[in-house]
């Protein structure tokens, strides 16, 4: 699959490497999993309520695959369907999930969580164990 040129004479000439770039189907395997999830969704579809929610599940994110793999617009989309919305919404919901789940107690921006608790705990009337710093 390479192709090689020289460029230049004599002894500096340089050898250009040109590479095609492959059709690589890992590329597709989350779109692939949608595929995978809706077939055996609709195989065990008398099976009840986790059957339909399998085929719906994987039914919507099929279609959001196929529309990704039609458009023009992000070549992100059109290389990774479906992760590529994935990588989206985490981006999206990144600062909620730093917030609440991540943060840790001491990091201070603007208030740490442990100076924020002490403010709540006196806003409400009750006793702030640790008076004169804000740190715990």
């Amino acid at each position: 699959m390479e192709t090689s040129d020289n460029v230049g004479h004599g002894k500096l000439g340089r050898r250009i490497i040109r590479r095609r770039i492959a059709w690589r189907p890992s590329r597709l395997a989350g779109f692939g999993a949608c595929l995978i999830f809706t077939v055996v969704g609709l195989a065990f579809w008398s099976q009840g309520s986790w059957a339909y929610a399998l085929t719906a599940v994987g039914g919507v994110l099929s279609l959001v695959g196929v529309a990704d793999l039609l458009q023009t617009k992000h070549s992100l989309k059109r290389n990774y369907p479906v992760l590529a919305n994935i990588r989206w919404f985490a981006e999206l919901v990144r600062p909620e999930l730093r917030q609440y789940l991540f943060e840790a107690d001491e990091e201070a921006v603007p208030f740490s969580r442990n100076a924020r608790a002490l403010v709540y705990r006196r806003a409400k009337g009750e006793v702030g164990e640790r008076a004169g710093r804000w740190r715990s």
